[in-house]
Order: structure tokens, then sequence, then C-alpha cells
């Protein structure tokens, strides 16, 4: 065994200043989101976490980034640790390197929020109108920071900005409210970068995954997928898997491509991580395939199936009979 003093200043000489050491942890400032301590580094686990922006990664890996070559051969000396040997979850770290590339994003100078709409009502009829015949009353209009724009390249479109953990925001999606026009929707940056307004979910408990924005602000703690597809490249993947989430639930339409890419987004995260408790809510009442389209959105609403091989089977099979009519 490794002695732990001389792996602390180690780690206080080639990669980080040590802030403090609290028993077997040392913290330091994190060189994600420059918070200047709360990242913390396990010296028996070897592996570090920021409780702020929740990053993580491997010591080795942060000596392989942040260190110099003698820093690195110092640390493989000490410790043994060449970066080939990992339990489960430190490998699911080396190998998806757990960072975040922080979205600079800004809404469009034009945009109005909801309390000035409000002022002039006859004015942005249309725009209120819109949202209230989607199910979007005043409550979740102020709650979710409503936007609109009546000119420029988001004309016609209500915007709901999205913040990270931070309170940054890391991007918005417009929504036209015409069925004329291209794009009906817009998003501002990468889609892949942004877990929609993540202040406000709590990863402790059950996550609802579902397909848009319009099915999201109606559920609590849900998260739109902006589509029906998830990837490794996704923050939020790689938040689910770190942060060794315990239940997801998706909720998507009942349409055969959508249960076709929720069966590969169930076995992508089934390859992280076997323990994870996966379950498919479908609406209860067949007269709906579209979720925006209920007026209630509640998990009474749906029957929700534990997803194993006979959910997979029975779906993909009822897909290949749609496809041969």
């Amino acid at each position: 065994m490794y002695n732990k003093e001389e792996l602390t200043n180690l780690i206080n000489n080639y990669l980080f200043p040590v802030v403090k050491k609290v028993s077997d942890n040392v913290e330091t400032g994190c060189p994600f989101c420059n918070n200047p301590k709360n990242f913390s580094i396990s010296l028996t686990k070897k592996v570090i976490h920021c409780w702020v922006c929740d990053s993580s990664m491997t010591l080795y890996k942060a000596f392989v980034k942040f260190s110099s070559p003698e820093g690195l051969d110092l640390y493989i000396k000490l410790t043994g640790d060449d970066g080939k040997k990992y339990n489960n979850i430190d490998y699911i770290r080396q190998k998806i390197e757990f960072e975040f590339e922080k979205q600079v994003i800004s809404l469009p100078e034009d945009c109005i929020h909801i309390s000035e709409i409000e002022k002039k009502p006859l004015l942005y009829n249309d725009y209120i109108n819109y949202l209230e015949n989607r199910f979007v009353n005043r409550l979740l209009m102020y709650k979710y920071n409503v936007y609109i724009s009546t000119a420029g390249t988001l004309k016609n479109r209500i915007i709901f900005p999205s913040f990270d953990k931070l309170g940054n925001i890391n991007g918005y999606i417009a929504r036209l409210i015409t069925d004329r026009g291209k794009l009906p929707y817009i998003i501002g940056g990468k889609k892949e970068k942004m877990i929609f307004n993540e202040f406000m979910i709590d990863f402790k408990k059950p996550i609802f995954l579902v397909e848009g924005i319009f099915d999201s602000i109606r559920l609590r703690n849900s998260i739109p997928l902006l589509g029906t597809i998830l990837t490794e490249d996704f923050d939020l993947f790689k938040k689910i898997i770190m942060l060794n989430v315990q239940s997801i639930f998706f909720i998507l339409d009942n349409e055969a491509q959508t249960i076709k890419n929720i069966v590969a987004n169930c076995d992508l995260l089934k390859r992280y991580n076997k323990g994870l408790n996966i379950y498919i809510g479908e609406i209860k009442d067949k007269k709906y395939e579209d979720i925006g389209d209920m007026d209630n959105i509640c998990v009474e609403n749906f029957e929700f199936y534990p997803y194993d091989d006979k959910y997979k089977i029975d779906r993909l099979l009822h897909y290949k009979i749609l496809r041969n009519g």
C-alpha cells in the first residue's frame, strides 16, 4: 500500500494545490468550473469528483491530463496505477471522460419576457393563445421564464431558455407558433451539451425522460431529450452514468420509430450500468399517440413496463409487424 501523505504531496506539487485534507480525501480547486474548492480526491479509491459541477475522473487520468510527464511517472511508481486496472465505475469514468465544455449562450436581444407580454395582451394574444392551447398556463409560463420573439431569425416563436446547475444559460428551445415556415423548432446551442433546466433536476430521485419541451414542463423531474435518441456524447447520458442514477423512466410517443430508439437508448444505458432500473411508460388512452396532445400529463396516465429482454422482443416484433403492414 502506498503512503497517502506522499500521494498528497505529489498531488500538491504536480497536479493541483491542496486546499485541505480531511481523513481519506483532499480538496482542491476544480479546473472545469473554477470553483476554488469542492474538487474532492479520494486517496484510497483514486477518484476525483467536483461537488459543484459534478465533473469526475480517475486520479490517473488527471495526472495524464494536467500533470507533467515527471509527475505522471512519480504517480505510477508510487501507486502502481498505470491506468490499466480499474473497477467498473472507474473504467467508465476513464472511457467517457466526464468533463463539461460550458456553452456560452445568450438569448436574442429582441426577446420579450412573459412579464412584459402580459402588459400588452392584445398585441401578443397569438403567443398566449398558442401556449394555452398547448396546456401551458400562466404559472408554467413564469416558472419556465417564457420569452417570445416577434422579429429576426426567431420570429413568431416561443422561447424556453435552459439554465445549468449553476444558473447559467446553457441553451434555449424556440417553437414556431404557426404551421407555416421551416424549422418549427430551433435549438440554441448543441443539444448534446444541454441538460434542460438542470438546476430543477434532482438526480437522486427517479428521472423521467421525454421527447419535447411541452412534454417536460408538465411533468416534475423530467428532462426533454429534444428528440428520441440518447448517445454517449450527451452530457445527460454521462451524468446518469457518473452519478449512478437509480431509476430512469422513458415516456415517449407511441410510434414505431420511437419504440425502436427507446430500445437503443436502454441498451446503451444498460451497457454502462447493468444495475440501472429502466421503465418504459406507454400512454394508457390509445386515442393519444403524442404525449403533447394530452390535457393532463402525470404518471397515472401511463402504463409502465420494466425494460428487459421480454419488453425488447415484444416491441421489436410489433415494430416489424408495422413495417410489413
